[in-house]
Formats: structure tokens, sequence, C-alpha cells
């Protein structure tokens, strides 16, 4: 699917060495169903995720979220949405690390970067050919994300730089 026909709904990119997947899955439903999707495609390299879950939900809420992704991924990185609605930059990416450790996830295969635009260049520039790149924007985020991909130089992975 386009982004320009349906943004942020499984908008596939494959204009880089690696597959980028967007889509606005930003609760434990959506982490569900786009960890089921994931799960059935063929992927040379590693699956990665780079979520959020709003601010304003239950601490409780947040990391049973993120648990929905234990497991169907090599790597994550968790972050804010644009805007912590009331909470500090640190404390959703850390309730969401909690969260996938609670599923069973090692706590080295989580990166905590709290800022949105920060992860999303951070994930584009750990990509190496092969690998799956899963990225849930906000729904605000949806079009700067979008040009991020588009616009991104792929100039090999830094692998001295993994995913942390």
């Amino acid at each position: 699917m386009s982004f320009e026909s349906t943004p942020g709904r499984l908008n596939i990119f494959d204009g880089l060495p690696f597959r980028v997947i967007m889509d606005y899955a930003h609760n434990a439903d959506g982490f569900r169903r786009i960890s089921a999707f994931v799960d059935r495609q063929t992927v040379a390299g590693r699956k990665v995720v780079m979520f959020s879950v709003a601010g304003d939900r239950r601490d409780d809420d947040i990391r049973l979220a993120a648990a929905e992704m234990a497991g169907h991924f090599d790597r994550y990185v968790c972050r804010n949405y644009t805007g912590t609605r009331g909470r500090g930059p640190e404390e959703v990416p850390a309730l969401l690390k909690a969260g996938l450790c609670e599923g069973g996830v090692p706590a080295s295969h989580v990166s905590t970067i709290p800022d949105a635009a920060a992860a999303i260049r951070f994930c584009l520039s750990q990509g190496a050919p092969g690998d799956l790149l899963v990225l849930l924007p906000g729904d605000n985020e949806l079009a700067s994300t979008w040009e991020q991909v588009k616009s991104f130089q792929y100039n090999g992975a830094k692998l001295s730089e993994p995913f942390i």
C-alpha cells in the first residue's frame, strides 16, 4: 500500500538495501497485528521495530502493549511520540523496555532513544542489506517519518555502532 493512498497503513519502501515498513500501530492490538504480519515475512537479515505508546496511558498498559511485540523482532528501539503528554523524556521508553523484558526480550536487544527523529535516524543508519525495519510513528509524524525514509542516503550500515 502506498503512502499516498493510505498514509500509515503498511506503507512499504524498497528503495534501500533493506525493506522499510511504516505503520500507525500504536496500541496492544496494533502491535499484535503488525507482529503477526512480520512473522509471515521472509527476511534474510534482522527484523527491527521502532515504536512508542502515548504517554497518557497507564504504566501497566504501556508495558503490556510492548510485551505484545516480544519475540517477534531481533532488535527493538523504544522512543517517545512527539510530545510526551506530561511524562519525562525517559519514562515511556523505559516502560516499553520493561514490558519487552518482562516478555522475554534480553535487555541487550532493546535500545531506548527518547527523541523521535533521532530514533528514526538511528534505525535507518543501522539498517543492513536484507533487514526489515518496521517504523511505527505517531499519527502526527507520518509524513515526516516517510520523508526521512525516502530521503535517507545509505552509506552502508555502521556496524561499529550496532543496535544497543
